[in-house]
């Protein structure tokens, strides 16, 4: 008997130690997945592009040769600048240019924060992807908690059902019960059986799409799983949200483009070199010059343009403030739903104690012969039916923890 408890307990702790825990599932899946490995990648993509935008503050330097016959200067669209570039340049020509903006009053600094608007994009869109898809893994996961929720009452009530049978055998053998609640206490049995082997499968069907992503063995219980504390590295912030921030950001880096595009600019251009031949002036090897250019009319372009910005940033203003309003009503609704399921269960398990009372003194008075089978059998059907709806609300509570969980509430 001592070797047969050893053995159980043995068996016990291998099942359980191969079960994975929720946070450990999420965890392993995220890392070993395609979003979280494309996240340096779209990182490195908005700061490469912020970095773009910075080298406008600095000098650009370029080297430039240049030949022509024919008219002097006629080779303009070839877009070669500086000393090369001049009307009194005369056969070929090479060299380096040096330019640098001194002052644009806003061009640069507008592409800069476009860019880094640009990078909060890429951020939000990764945060919805993550939050989609850690909240799909979380439902693979529940709906596994709540099959082997369901198998593990089973089994307990199938230790109710058998001794019951083992009863029943012994009094009809001595004619102390009838073979009609025999086959009544058997078909008791035979439906939890039934009821176990499907439990089993819709486990084993929720393991196997779990392993797609990760190789587990198992879940834990419902149980088990509310005790769990979300990691804070899976945490996300709410995407609608921060899709609505970038968007506004990024309207508002427009604006203040379209509206720098009407000031003027102060440039510096300077070039060294050679030329084979000057024309009507003496040849010189250096070149160097400042140009002040103030826009004066392009037929409203940039106006129109910085307006329909700034219309664009009051509509993004206003989905950010019905994101927050959406945000703050999601959250007490599943505030709501949590502590409604908890005070649900705390008044479910109340009467839990009573019906399981219930069953123990109707076993014991159908085993003394003092009591009908249709008591244990009342009491077991209604025993089994709470214990059913214990663990649905377990799953309704572990359920709506876990995307409060998930999400980041400031």
């Amino acid at each position: 008997m001592r070797t047969k408890f050893l053995l159980f307990f043995l068996l016990m702790g291998a099942h359980a130690s191969a079960e994975t825990a929720l946070s450990d599932y999420l965890k392993s899946a995220w890392q070993q997945g395609a979003i979280s490995a494309s996240e340096s990648d779209k990182a490195e993509e908005s700061e490469q592009f912020v970095s773009s935008a910075r080298g406008k503050y600095f000098p650009h330097v370029s080297l430039a040769g240049i030949d022509s016959t024919g008219f002097p200067s006629s080779t303009g669209q070839l877009g070669v600048g500086g000393l090369m570039g001049s009307a009194f340049r005369s056969g070929p020509a090479g060299g380096v240019i040096v330019q640098q903006t001194i002052y644009d009053f806003g061009r640069i600094s507008s592409a800069m924060e476009s860019a880094k608007a640009g990078k909060s994009l890429n951020e939000a869109k990764l945060a919805e992807e993550k939050y989609r898809y850690l909240s799909s893994l979380g439902d693979l996961y529940m709906g596994c908690a709540r099959a082997r929720s369901l198998l593990d009452k089973t089994e307990r009530m199938m230790g109710w059902a058998q001794l019951l049978l083992k009863e029943t055998v012994r009094f009809t053998k001595t004619g102390q019960r009838s073979i009609i609640d025999n086959a009544l206490v058997k078909s008791k049995v035979n439906d939890l059986v039934l009821q176990q082997k499907e439990y089993k499968k819709v486990e084993n069907s929720y393991v196997e799409q779990m392993r797609h992503f990760v190789n587990i063995d198992g879940c834990k219980r419902l149980s088990q799983t509310l005790a769990e504390t979300m990691p804070t590295e899976l945490k996300v912030e709410e995407p609608s949200l921060l899709l609505a921030k970038a968007q506004i950001e990024i309207s508002e880096a427009g604006r203040k483009g379209a509206e720098a595009s009407e000031l003027p600019t102060l440039d510096v251009m300077g070039s060294a070199g050679y030329m084979k031949e000057a024309r009507l002036v003496d040849k010189q090897d250096y070149s160097a010059g400042v140009g002040l250019i103030v826009p004066v009319w392009n037929g409203g372009e940039d106006l129109h343009r910085a307006r329909a910005y700034k219309a664009q940033v009051e509509y993004q203003k206003q989905i950010l403030k019905n994101s927050e309003l959406e945000f703050k009503t999601k959250l007490k609704k599943l505030m709501d739903q949590r502590q409604i399921a908890q005070e649900t269960l705390s008044d479910l398990d109340t009467n839990l104690d009573q019906v399981r009372d219930t069953m123990k003194i109707a076993s014991k008075r159908y085993q003394r012969l003092e009591g009908p089978l249709i008591d244990v059998r009342d009491a077991y059907s209604e025993l089994l039916a709470m214990e059913i709806q214990r663990v649905n609300l377990l799953f309704s509570l572990a359920e709506t923890s876990f995307q409060l969980n998930l999400l980041k509430t400031r």
